[in-house]
């Protein structure tokens, strides 16, 4: 693929998004890619259907649950699939292990940094005891109590790809030690030390802050269950950037009742929006927030730099950048 000039017709772009935005993607898209790939033909798709009457060449969106049915279907004549997301698991089960005759990417690193400041304002605001001293301001007591740092303090990050590396850089800053956990063990200049999976439960014996963000594979669903939360230090921090199946919800609940986990900030969840019957809106000392972590105001346009030199390495057939290995799941 030295080009467009090798496609047959014009290249048709499908923009795979839930229809309220997915409209708008396919503008922002088009626009940011006109001056280069003026030949590119883009549609917006907003569900299975939509998709098939397209045929798309080229399938651009948000891991979704229709563009995963899309994908199990062997679709013909495309050949690369860009993921505006870091995650691809939903991807990942429906294409199997099988080697596939189009090119996967995402966009893994483009929310490191908000994801960064999400781990930190969070695990500040435990350590710092803020939810305290909001009750003493509402009860209007004047309590002149000593706080913790988190200076000396020791974090573990499960998962050292960009937004793990993005994390421990910061909480290093903040005078941390920080352990990273990833399928080699290999070291890993970000990190003070590295343990592979094997390892967790003798690191997290020792850490106070614990944040996931390794992606989902069979490997990993249900990885913290009441075992590996048992392992945990007593009053530690659990911060959850990725996936809500990498814990058994039950299992978290009853540490932050019991107090093995001090507390927990949630990001992702196994059902999304959280049912309002869920038992985790019960929980106090757990924060809960809709899958907005890495999200800020300019990541669009971030995700569209990455989709433009994608769309050069593509035409010009070279390997793409955030690429995907379906064997490996990520």
């Amino acid at each position: 693929m030295s080009g467009v000039g090798e496609y047959p017709r014009s290249p048709t772009v499908a923009v795979a998004f839930p229809a309220a935005t997915a409209g708008a993607w396919r503008d922002r898209l088009e626009a940011a890619t006109r001056n280069y790939f003026p030949a590119l033909n883009y549609v917006a798709c907003s569900n299975v259907e939509e998709l098939q009457r397209a045929v798309p060449d080229i399938l651009v969106g948000h891991e979704t649950d229709f563009v995963a049915e899309y994908l199990s279907g062997c679709p013909e004549r495309l050949r690369w699939v860009q993921f505006m997301s870091a995650g691809v698991d939903r991807a990942m089960a429906a294409v199997g292990r099988r080697p596939v005759p189009y090119k996967i990417s995402n966009v893994r690193g483009i929310h490191a940094e908000g994801m960064r400041e999400y781990v930190l304002a969070t695990f500040l605001a435990h350590t710092k005891r803020l939810h305290h001293w909001e009750e003493a301001k509402q009860a209007r007591v004047w309590l002149p109590e000593p706080l913790e740092t988190v200076a000396g303090q020791r974090a573990l990050i499960v998962g050292a790809g960009a937004i793990g590396t993005a994390v421990a850089e910061g909480c290093r800053a903040l005078g941390m030690g920080v352990t990273g956990v990833s399928s080699t063990g290999l070291p890993r200049a970000a990190f003070d030390s590295m343990c592979t999976l094997a390892e967790l439960p003798a690191e997290l014996h020792m850490s106070d802050l614990i944040v996931l963000s390794l992606p989902l594979t069979p490997a990993t669903v249900g990885l913290f269950d009441s075992k590996m939360f048992a392992a945990c230090r007593h009053g530690s921090f659990l911060v959850n950037l990725s996936r809500g199946a990498l814990i058994e919800e039950t299992a978290l609940a009853e540490a932050l009742f019991s107090g093995k986990l001090g507390g927990a900030a949630l990001d992702a969840f196994n059902e999304e929006p959280l049912p309002k019957t869920s038992a985790l809106w019960q929980i106090p000392n757990l924060l809960i927030t809709p899958h907005v972590a890495g999200r800020s105001r300019n990541g669009w346009a971030r995700g569209a730099e990455i989709f433009l030199e994608n769309l050069r390495r593509h035409f010009d057939g070279v390997e793409l950048l955030t690429e995907v290995d379906p064997s490996r799941g990520y």
